[in-house]
């Protein structure tokens, strides 16, 4: 087709305002699991995420303000979608907000890779262990450094998928778009619902 144009602006990011939006499941009986993205920087792992998010019933993801990569045609690609689904909202501070929903109820914890040191003394539990009994914001960190200690120190606890073998010096990890995947089913098929 020849002579068609087509203006389109960027992707909207809803603003998080605590007075104005609600997350919680307004049945006491449930409770949610969302994301927040720390510092992840590549987007096609944001676009994964996306997928695997939308695909295990998680519908909100928290993004702090210039701190990862901007929601591009990349990250909608390789999204397949999700990103025009999700309720994705950008937050001013990470630490400030998840102290904000901790003192709302709500459980932090985040993904760790298998044997990493902590910088924080908390329980680490294999994915297979995991249920969440409250609303749950799950933290995943940087493809490289992980997850900041300032923001270990608000997790109540932080989740590992061992490895089935023992492992090649270098591969001592998962992709941060795999380890969602997996650590969103595992919580998909204990959760009784998602936000």
């Amino acid at each position: 087709m020849l002579g068609v144009c087509l203006d389109a602006s960027p992707f909207p990011i809803l603003e998080w305002n605590d007075s104005e939006c609600n997350i919680e499941n307004q049945e006491s009986s449930n409770y949610t699991v969302c994301l927040a993205l720390e510092e992840i920087l590549d987007p096609m792992n944001v676009g994964a995420i996306m997928r695997s998010a939308q695909y295990f019933g998680v519908d909100t993801l928290f993004i702090p303000k210039g701190s990862s990569c901007k929601l591009s045609p990349i990250v909608s690609k390789a999204s397949s979608g999700a990103l025009e689904v999700l309720n994705i909202y950008q937050v001013d501070k990470l630490n400030t907000f998840l102290q904000n929903k901790k003192a709302q109820g709500w459980s932090i914890v985040s993904t760790t890779a298998y044997n990493e040191e902590i910088k924080v003394p908390k329980q680490i539990y294999d994915v297979a262990e995991i249920s969440v009994s409250q609303s749950t914001i799950l933290i995943l960190g940087n493809e490289s450094r992980g997850v900041s200690p300032e923001v270990q120190k608000l997790c109540d606890f932080f989740i590992s998928i061992p490895p089935k073998k023992d492992l090649h010096e270098g591969i001592d990890s998962l992709n941060v778009s795999v380890a969602a995947g997996v650590i969103l089913h595992s919580l998909s098929s204990k959760a009784k619902n998602h936000c």
